[in-house]
């Protein structure tokens, strides 16, 4: 199965990045391919349509706010078809507040886009990103 991995998380962050890189060893150890990209970057260049399994990753914005980069829209809109395709939502915790409405607003983006997704969840820890790769794909 061919899993693209998109993360939207800062590039100075090295905890959001170390979370990515667990998720992407528990995929493959699972028997997918993974694909990392990066969201914020990768602009027009990502065809999603290739893909599998599309899962999401990013940081929410602010400490107190559920709100998520405008940037996963734009993303998701340059990327080609995404629609019928599985997929999965991860937040990565900061802060006490705000996380489970970033991820539910997450959520609500990829599935206007037409993902189906089979999995969400809010990382809090490197351990439970290994628990959450392995039901990625």
């Amino acid at each position: 199965m061919r899993i693209a991995l998109v993360s939207f998380c800062d590039k100075d962050d090295s905890r959001s990045f170390s979370i990515v890189d667990i998720l992407r060893q528990a995929a493959e150890k699972k028997g997918g391919t993974v694909e990392l990209f990066n969201g914020n970057d990768d602009v027009g260049q990502t065809k999603l349509s290739f893909f599998d399994y599309i899962t999401v990753v990013l940081k929410k914005k602010g400490l107190f706010s559920g709100s998520i980069p405008p940037r996963v829209k734009e993303f998701l809109a340059e990327s080609g078809t995404v629609a019928g395709k599985k997929g999965a939502a991860f937040i990565i915790s900061s802060g006490i507040f705000g996380n489970a409405k970033a991820c539910s607003n997450l959520m609500g983006v990829l599935e206007k886009e037409g993902l189906l997704l089979d999995y969400s969840d809010i990382l809090k820890s490197k351990e439970q990103a290994g628990e959450s790769g392995n039901k990625i794909g």
